[in-house]
């Protein structure tokens, strides 16, 4: 089998650590190692080395826990990227996003949540198609873990899709932020708007780029697996907030490869 060349741009991968306060530190720790695995298997083909932005509320996480993460379960990381940890004054998830954005210098921003795995490749999906020059944004697919009644009635009814729906749900659902790339210098143009709306902050930039015509794909096979969510309090919580994906989704747009 021929070796594949380096052709994959420079990237920065920016990774919230608020989600990770809320999940058992198993789900945590999955997404650092599906990451670390990710950045291993896809090293040969980078044209610079990645780096990895974890960002955190100081106000409401100690470093400390971010950097055992990294030890326990990616301890091979800062072999195959530069790793570094963020402390900011209160930000919340998006503001987390955009900061980690604004602070880039690579051609291309992943944003990925720190409760969600990237499954085998994951990065070379997110990243390849920014090759063709008119690509802004990419759209990974994200599907829910489960492992209890509660999860699993989430993860066929709810939140996001399952495994094998990804290839409808790359042709008819938008934009997960938790799974997003974007061209680095024009995302720093255009960021996530500030909204008193939990969740809708990304559907209302997709549409803002849409609408100026920007190109934006979808990768069925740039897979994350989420953590489930954890409690029948939380259910309550995301009923109340209307936290429905697919119910604000937008009926998108263009699927790479098609």
């Amino acid at each position: 089998m021929s070796k594949q060349s380096a052709d994959l741009l420079p990237c920065t991968i920016v990774i919230e650590w608020e989600n990770a306060i809320d999940v058992n530190d198993e789900w945590a720790f999955r997404a650092v190692a599906g990451l670390e695995r990710e950045l291993e298997a896809t090293a040969p083909q980078m044209l610079a080395k990645p780096v990895v932005s974890y960002l955190f509320n100081s106000e409401a996480v100690n470093p400390e826990t971010i950097r055992r993460a990294l030890a326990e379960a990616g301890p091979r990381m800062s072999d195959y990227a530069e790793v570094d940890i963020v402390p900011t004054n209160g930000l919340s998830y998006y503001e987390l996003k955009n900061h980690g954005a604004a602070r880039a210098h690579t051609e291309v921003t992943i944003f990925l949540d720190s409760d969600a795995a990237p499954q085998a490749g994951w990065l070379r999906n997110m990243v390849a198609p920014f090759n063709d020059p008119s690509v802004m944004a990419v759209g990974g697919i994200t599907v829910l873990a489960h492992e209890d009644f509660l999860s699993r009635t989430l993860a066929l009814t709810w939140i996001f899709g399952l495994f094998e729906e990804r290839e409808e749900t790359a042709r008819s659902w938008g934009i997960y932020a938790n799974n997003t790339a974007v061209r680095t210098a024009f995302f720093q143009r255009h960021p996530f708007p500030k909204l008193n709306a939990f969740k809708y902050s990304c559907v209302f930039w997709l549409r803002s780029i849409l609408a100026q015509n920007h190109r934006y794909v979808r990768v069925a096979d740039a897979v994350t697996v989420h953590a489930p969510h954890p409690n029948y309090r939380f259910f309550f919580w995301r009923a109340w907030t209307t936290g429905v994906d697919r119910d604000v989704g937008l009926d998108v747009v263009e699927v790479a490869g098609t």
